[in-house]
């Protein structure tokens, strides 16, 4: 795909206009190893490449191909509402479902173990289930919820539950 010539536009200017290969392939392109592999494979002659946001340093999009005759200047009007509408769904599923980052419980010396008992606990499990899902003794589980009470500072399950989505340590209950 490096030698991809929308792709390579996209890559060098940052542009979002949604072009086709006409507009940024020249004769090497049309007589290059790539076009005739597209197009033994699979047929396509002409390709329109619409454009998604993305993070730096990435290319997201969408390429349309289709063999005989190339997009008309009306493909190109289509393919930019598409994108406003592609760039729209995806701005609305990221609010909806982003997670907030969780913190590092390295930060607050919070073994994996210790961890993973903090998860369970999340869920009202009991110190002997706890003790079965990891495969520990429930006194075990035990010594490990007591060692959560005294690095988060509480006294209790509940304030360690509520410290703990406080501080990002396990995601917010749903």
């Amino acid at each position: 795909m490096a030698g991809h010539r929308l792709l390579r536009h996209y890559a060098r200017t940052r542009d979002r206009t949604p072009l086709t290969m006409d507009e940024v392939a020249d004769d090497r392109w049309w007589k290059g190893e790539a076009y005739r592999a597209g197009k033994d494979a699979i047929g396509i002659d002409r390709q329109l490449a619409l454009p998604l946001g993305s993070a730096p340093g990435r290319i997201r999009g969408v390429i349309m191909s289709r063999s005989g005759r190339g997009f008309s200047e009306r493909d190109l009007e289509y393919a930019a509402l598409a994108r406003s509408l592609l760039d729209t769904v995806e701005a609305h599923e990221a609010a909806a479902f982003a997670r907030p980052a969780l913190a590092d419980p390295a930060d607050y010396k919070i073994t994996p173990r210790e961890r993973a008992v903090l998860t369970l606990l999340c869920e009202g499990l009991t110190a002997h289930v706890i003790g079965t899902r990891l495969g520990i003794k429930p006194a075990t589980a035990t010594k490990h919820t007591e060692n959560l009470y005294r690095k988060l500072g509480v006294h209790d399950r509940v304030a360690a539950l509520r410290k703990a989505h406080y501080l990002g340590l396990v995601p917010p209950p749903s």
